[in-house]
């Protein structure tokens, strides 16, 4: 049940990472729209949707570091040079040419947050910000097919239906590449996560093994105990003590984190370097046992 929730959420991670690398392309390609288009109220309208991405990067960086992921604060690789590239060929061509461009990398973007937002099984904050994001993605491509109808290069006119076609091969080769980077991302978050739990698994083990150890020895003592004489009850109390101080290393084990171990070891090492060493030696031997 860990290891699936583990990769369940290392997927997670994976697609909100994926996400915001979507939200890297898009200001990136933005930054060039926005640089080179002439019209005023294009330029401020564009501005306006490169501040809507810039919030989405916000907001993902936010979800994944909750999650103690690690956001990939970059574009796309090669996907997001692509993307720059297609709306530097755009800018070519006047303002027509740029949200041409525009509308072409717009849709994946728009196509990837719908399937995100529409997908089951998200947390509730994170469902939010996709669905949000998602709805400032449609409301992005509308406005640029009424704005390219207005200037005569609607879906049904000749330069319409050209880059129609061009938008489908866009998507399908973008998402193509995009989606073994996720699965690359997911396959890499997962073992991160692996090896930052190691440390408290091998912690919660030894800690198992020593309370086991301690069980046993205590009732060693018990049966010492049940013997007759004096002798008897002198071992049996040792023994109770040994079993008494496995309990008590089993506890310190489970409760402090390997930081603190790491200085009390050290601070171990000054006062008692010898006592230190043969304890090392002898923990070291009994997790080998117990780690088996």
């Amino acid at each position: 049940m860990e290891e699936r929730s583990t990769q369940a959420e290392a997927g997670l991670i994976a697609e909100l990472n994926d996400l915001l690398q979507l939200d890297h392309d898009a200001v990136q390609a933005y930054a060039i729209a926005i640089g080179s288009v002439e019209a005023e109220p294009l330029r401020s309208t564009l501005q306006e949707f490169r501040g809507d991405h810039e919030r989405h990067i916000t907001e993902l960086t936010r979800l994944i570091r909750e999650r103690e992921g690690l956001p990939i604060e970059l574009a796309h690789v090669p996907t997001g040079f692509f993307k720059q590239a297609v709306q530097g060929v755009g800018a070519m061509d006047g303002d027509k040419g740029i949200l041409l461009a525009f509308k072409a990398n717009e849709r994946q973007v728009r196509d990837k947050y719908r399937r995100a937002a529409g997908a089951a099984g998200h947390p509730g904050a994170v469902a939010e910000v996709l669905r949000r994001n998602a709805a400032d993605e449609e409301r992005h491509y509308e406005w640029a097919v009424r704005t390219l109808e207005r200037m005569g290069a609607g879906p049904e006119t000749l330069v319409g239906r050209a880059e129609g076609a061009f938008e489908w091969v866009h998507e399908k080769t973008t998402d193509s590449v995009e989606n073994v980077e996720r699965r690359m991302m997911a396959g890499a978050e997962s073992a991160r996560r692996a090896a930052m739990e190691m440390p408290d698994r091998m912690r919660s083990t030894a800690g198992s093994g020593l309370d086991v150890a301690a069980g046993a020895i205590d009732r060693a003592g018990r049966w010492v105990e049940s013997r007759d004489g004096a002798a008897a009850g002198r071992v049996g109390t040792a023994v109770h003590g040994v079993a008494d101080s496995l309990e008590t290393a089993a506890d310190y084990l489970r409760t402090r984190d390997f930081d603190a171990m790491r200085t009390d070891f050290e601070q171990q090492v000054r006062v008692h370097p010898l006592r230190t060493a043969l304890i090392a030696v002898g923990a070291g031997f009994l997790l080998g046992r117990i780690l088996r």
